[in-house]
């Protein structure tokens, strides 16, 4: 949860998504495992999170029933991250990467050099290392386990936007509040500044303006107070563990021993 903590803080603040990247590093260190394996734990994570936010859009269109603009955005976003489950079964379930690396290395070791082979070896050591990442399809239970917290931690989210709408004494329901978590987290998929600055607030602006009495200016005051409470809480949260991973009190300790 810690590490977790940590690489969603930096996801919030630097480009790329280097927070997931972060986390896989981490974690492999820590834990002695192939930091491929860990990434492709961490899309699979993505993925449920995707399907996940997915439920949500379409329990708040079935209770608005009236915009087709938001169901066309759920269209693309259902058939974007299905085709991503599937392909990633797919792929552990009828891993055909040494088979297909060792046609290419063969090719490579023939034709070019032994060196050009190695490095097509190494590739299929991490390409396979990166399937691995995918072994909670060979588990039922944690498959299913892993979908349901998923869909919990996004109703909490959901539960989060509506309480500051509350504060804020608009006349929105939990429909609004599942339009706003379902596009909001969809827009931080697009690449955008730091804080996700433009398509957080956009997001925002089109999940409340289904409430023609909600201007521009309010959504977007609504979109500050909500992003600024998660990263606040992102914020302290990941850097103090941050600190703590990485300048722990004993390492200081044994720099300045053996210094």
């Amino acid at each position: 949860m810690q590490v977790f903590t940590v690489g969603s803080m930096l996801n919030t603040f630097l480009p790329a998504r280097a927070g997931d990247l972060y986390r896989a590093c981490y974690l492999g260190e820590i834990k002695s495992e192939q930091k491929m394996k860990i990434f492709g734990s961490v899309i699979f994570e993505r993925i449920m999170d995707g399907i996940a936010v997915l439920i949500l859009l379409l329990t708040a269109l079935f209770m608005y029933r009236s915009s087709e603009f938001l169901m066309n955005i759920a269209y693309f976003t259902g058939s974007l991250f299905l085709f991503g489950f599937i392909f990633v079964f797919l792929m552990f379930k009828y891993n055909k990467t040494d088979m297909i690396f060792t046609h290419i290395e063969n090719f490579f070791s023939k034709n070019f050099s032994e060196k050009a082979a190695d490095f097509v070896g190494k590739i299929k050591d991490y390409t396979n290392s990166f399937i691995s990442g995918f072994e909670v399809f060979s588990c039922g239970k944690c498959l299913f386990t892993s979908f349901v917290l998923s869909l919990i931690i996004w109703i909490i989210e959901a539960i989060i936007a509506y309480e500051v709408m509350v504060s804020l004494n608009l006349p929105l329901g939990m429909t609004a509040a599942l339009f706003v978590t379902s596009l909001t987290s969809l827009s931080t998929v697009i690449p955008s500044t730091s804080v996700f600055l433009g398509p957080y607030q956009y997001a925002y602006i089109i999940a409340l303006s289904l409430n023609s009495s909600i201007t521009k200016s309010t959504a977007l005051a609504c979109a500050a107070v909500h992003q600024t409470i998660l990263i606040l809480i992102l914020a302290i949260l990941g850097i103090f563990w941050l600190l703590k991973f990485n300048i722990s009190l004993p390492e200081l300790k044994n720099i300045k021993k053996s210094n």
